[in-house]
């Protein structure tokens, strides 16, 4: 694809509708504290709460979030204590249950820092 024929679709997927919206101070002051609360700047955090259903209001705060964290770490130190232990052979037959168990463990490590909670960043 040529340079110019890149700039082109690249000039086609920019935003170019704009919207104003009024809002009085308290629904202001709301939508400045759940984008700081996201990370978002305020357009973005009404651009995923509309496109996205992104939830208002966060599930836990960014000290559960850290508290939650530190209890993931010490129970993945516990699940590679096990895993040394199912491929040193001390455990035979386990393998197939150990992997899911893997894969639902980083999911819920993978929630926790994402759209329900706080994220690192």
């Amino acid at each position: 694809m040529e340079q110019k024929e890149l700039f082109e679709k690249q000039k086609l997927n920019r935003s170019r509708n704009v919207v104003y919206v009024r809002l009085n101070d308290q629904e202001m002051n709301r939508l400045v504290k759940e984008a700081s609360d996201h990370n978002n700047t305020l357009p973005t955090q009404i651009k995923d709460g509309y496109f996205n259903g992104l939830p208002s209001k966060l599930l836990f705060t960014r000290e559960d979030a850290d508290r939650i964290r530190g209890e993931l770490r010490r129970i993945g130190n516990n699940v590679n204590q096990i895993a040394r232990a199912i491929n040193t052979g001390a455990r035979e037959g386990m393998n197939g249950a150990f992997v899911e168990f893997q894969e639902a463990f980083k999911a819920l490590e993978n929630l926790v820092g994402g759209a329900y909670g706080h994220r690192q960043g």
